[in-house]
């Protein structure tokens, strides 16, 4: 049965277009389109129709209070050159999307991880408001849309210059990574041609044409994990381990959050347990952004919860009820970073009330890898959820794919983890590994290898592609996607030489926490740690024997 025009079935803003551009679309469809659709996009797109005629024109015309001149100048806009030039650069985020950090600043993207050595450009994408302060959670985020950050990218964008803080994306896109950017304008169809029409000559927007669609939320940092690229500006679970490594370097129980500034981590003289305040990172209680959020979510499309860990903060739960009580979460796709260490019962119940959920868990290694990087979880609970996640009933809306960040502590064991999950043959779960290279701590980055290791990478990625090719001969698209993937894993660590300084942070910074949580880096990591011995300064009497990695 041919549904392309059925319109009892619901349809977002996007597809209603696809529908009205159909060379076959029914022009009493198309009637129907310019007397009742609300989005303004719609109506214009429906006007540039194949099949619609001047009475769908005029009606359009007169709900968008255009005149003909207006119309066709609009239509030409779409088809000129700049259009090609501008969605190079393009992204949709600056003009529908909010991100929160931890600490209830809010930034542009998640993506923006650099620092800006550019005047008036906001370094990680933070944004200020008119008065020079940072935008928080407690403000009115929707009152301040337009923020000189969120105009001056607007405007780059559509001048098809790259703007700087976009950094994360170039790199990616340059080495055969897909990028959020594209992700983004991917899933947000046809938003150029909304953001070239209507954003005004600075940049500016208004929230009735351009609603917050796309929300990123971290409420605080709690966390069930205290992995070894974190820290506690992401994690409260490392508080106990920073105030001890801050000892042993002579310094006060502290760290620094961007924004935020210092902050003091305290004990506790009862049970000995370190804290921080709690205003810092429970700003959402009662904020301004929280309503922004509940107050307006029949606008949203897409809601990003990351952390910390989201599925073990109670706010992030009683968020997804109240959609689920006001109806609004049939029509929402939930999108997680999850570490899946300790998902609760509950939200699996949860879950089955939304449109869709995308889960993109974050696991940097099986096995003692896991355990290791992902301290103090424990394999054997991942892989009941990844279990639960294939099996549960109610859950084939479910979309789920494993999302490894890559470092120079899973530069190899990466490529046994990819063959171990193909083999699972899971249903709901994808077979690819998402790859994420890690940028920091910079000491983790696998550009700070030195040199022999590098090419024992080389080596070793090379003889996988080989051996997988022969292992599933029959599956083509898969391998050729590994490949790309993997090939840009290489691509990324040889664009920079390495820092001899980095390499033996990283041996520092290994041992000093393999001493307070009483690991063994030659155990758990021992493909890479073979290596530390020969960089030892003075050498460790303690030599293990080499590993073969040719």
């Amino acid at each position: 049965m041919d549904n392309r025009f059925n319109l009892e079935i619901w349809r977002g803003p996007d597809d209603r277009i696809k529908m009205t551009q159909y060379e076959d679309c029914p022009l009493d469809i198309l009637h129907i389109v310019a007397d009742h659709d609300t989005e303004p996009l719609v109506l214009l797109q429906t006007a540039f129709a194949p099949n619609a005629d001047d009475a769908v024109k005029e009606k359009i015309m007169k709900r968008l209070d255009m005149t003909a001149e207006e119309l066709a100048y609009k239509k030409a806009l779409t088809e000129d050159v700049n259009y090609v030039k501008t969605q190079e650069v393009f992204c949709a985020i600056p003009w529908n999307h909010v991100s929160t950090n931890a600490n209830g600043s809010v930034r542009m993207c998640c993506q923006m991880i650099y620092d800006s050595d550019v005047k008036d450009s906001p370094g990680f994408g933070t944004v200020y408001k008119d008065d020079g302060s940072v935008l928080h959670g407690k403000d009115d985020v929707l009152a301040n849309r337009n923020a000189p950050a969120w105009k001056k990218i607007r405007k780059q964008m559509l001048s098809q210059e790259k703007p700087s803080i976009c950094k994360l994306c170039w790199d990616e896109e340059d080495n055969g990574l897909g990028s959020r950017r594209q992700w983004t304008n991917d899933v947000f169809e046809n938003f150029q041609d909304k953001a070239m029409l209507y954003t005004d000559e600075d940049g500016s927007i208004d929230n009735e044409t351009f609603p917050v669609e796309y929300w990123d939320i971290r409420f605080g940092n709690k966390c069930n994990l205290a992995c070894r690229s974190c820290g506690p500006t992401d994690s409260d679970l490392w508080y106990d381990d920073w105030v001890k490594i801050k000892a042993d370097e002579g310094l006060g129980p502290q760290f620094v959050y961007r924004d935020t500034g210092p902050v003091e981590i305290k004990i506790d003289e009862d049970t000995g347990k370190a804290y921080v305040d709690d205003e810092i990172f429970n700003w959402y209680n009662d904020s301004a952004l929280w309503h922004n959020i509940v107050d307006n979510a029949d606008k949203i499309k897409r809601i990003y919860f990351t952390g910390g860990e989201p599925t073990v903060n109670k706010k992030h739960r009683e968020m997804l009820d109240l959609f689920i009580s006001t109806g609004q979460a049939e029509h929402i796709i939930l999108d997680y970073n999850t570490n899946m260490a300790g998902l609760p019962s509950s939200i699996f119940a949860q879950w089955k009330k939304f449109k869709e959920v995308h889960l993109g868990m974050s696991i940097d290694g099986i096995f003692e890898h896991f355990e290791y990087i992902r301290y103090p979880g424990k394999w054997a609970v991942v892989q009941r959820n990844l279990d639960r996640i294939d099996n549960e009933p109610g859950l084939d809306h479910i979309e789920a794919t494993i999302t490894l960040t890559l470092s120079s502590m899973n530069v190899l064991h990466a490529l046994d983890m990819q063959w171990w999950l193909k083999e699972q043959k899971y249903k709901r779960i994808k077979d690819l590994l998402i790859i994420h290279n890690l940028y920091g701590p910079v000491y983790f980055n696998i550009q700070n290898l030195p040199d022999e290791i590098k090419q024992v990478v080389r080596t070793r990625y090379d003889k996988f592609m080989d051996d997988i090719r022969r292992r599933w001969i029959a599956d083509e698209d898969w391998y050729q996607v590994v490949k790309q993937r993997f090939s840009s894993v290489i691509n990324h660590m040889d664009e920079k030489e390495y820092d001899p300084a980095e390499w033996t942070r990283f041996i520092y910074e290994t041992d000093k926490l393999d001493a307070i949580r009483d690991e063994n880096m030659y155990e758990s990591i021992p493909e890479i740690a073979q290596f530390v011995n020969r960089y030892r300064t003075p050498p460790d009497d303690n030599i293990i024997p080499a590993i073969n990695l040719s």
